[in-house]
């Protein structure tokens, strides 16, 4: 469904036609790109999960904001191979990049930093988060899952 609307978006002119070998390039430019911003906001990521502090929280939100709109970038960009002939395992790649795309990063950089620091900033209360039965028993989601592998009630 966003693959035409894509396409409208971002056809080009005639003159340009497009090769296979365009298409590789490209693949391989955009792999490339996305390992190295995936592989620093996992790092941050995790940084962010073992550490929680409002430092991590920043870079783990900023590094997220970078890669998916890299990611949301390169996606509107790989339409304009939709109608290339290419091979079977190129088209999937074309396809895979699309398709990682869950929620599409907005275009102004003040919203995609306000999304990415509400994503982390909703990872960070759900892992702060407690289960109190009583006010003065509370358990922590480490409790919890530890009492869930073992109660049966």
């Amino acid at each position: 469904m966003l693959a035409p609307i894509l396409a409208v978006l971002f056809t080009l002119p005639a003159s340009a036609a497009l090769v296979a070998q365009d298409a590789q390039t490209f693949v391989e430019k955009a792999e490339s790109r996305l390992d190295e911003l995936g592989t620093l906001s996992d790092h941050a990521a995790w940084s962010y999960a073992t550490n929680i502090t409002f430092d991590s929280e920043k870079l783990s939100a900023e590094l997220g904001r970078q890669y998916a709109a890299e990611a949301a970038k390169l996606a509107r960009e790989s339409v304009q191979f939709d109608k290339v002939e290419l091979p079977a395992d190129l088209r999937r790649k074309l396809l895979l990049l699309k398709l990682q795309v869950s929620a599409p990063m907005p275009v102004d950089l003040k919203e995609q930093k306000e999304l990415a620091e509400l994503g982390v900033w909703l990872d960070a209360t759900y892992s702060k988060g407690k289960y109190c039965p009583k006010p003065d028993a509370c358990l922590t989601g480490d409790q919890l899952e530890e009492l869930m592998g073992t109660e049966k009630d």
